[in-house]
């Protein structure tokens, strides 16, 4: 199990996901991209990039992926 801030999950949950699991699931699955993809990208970048650098990242490969 991945562990993440309080102040995160509660981010993740205000904006309608279980939590990181879900949250990279449905992300993944958005942009049309591989989970492991979305895992990797959260493992290198970090939980403070969550929803900002994660994302456009995520978009920016789902392009040319």
């Amino acid at each position: 199990m991945i562990k993440i801030n309080k102040h995160t999950q509660e981010i993740l949950e205000r904006k309608g996901y279980e939590g990181i699991s879900d949250y990279i699931y449905q992300t993944t699955e958005d942009a049309g991209t591989d989970e492991n993809i979305g895992w990797e990208l959260f493992y290198i970048l970090g939980e403070t990039e969550l929803f900002d650098g994660y994302i456009s990242i995520l978009e920016d490969y789902s392009c040319i992926g």
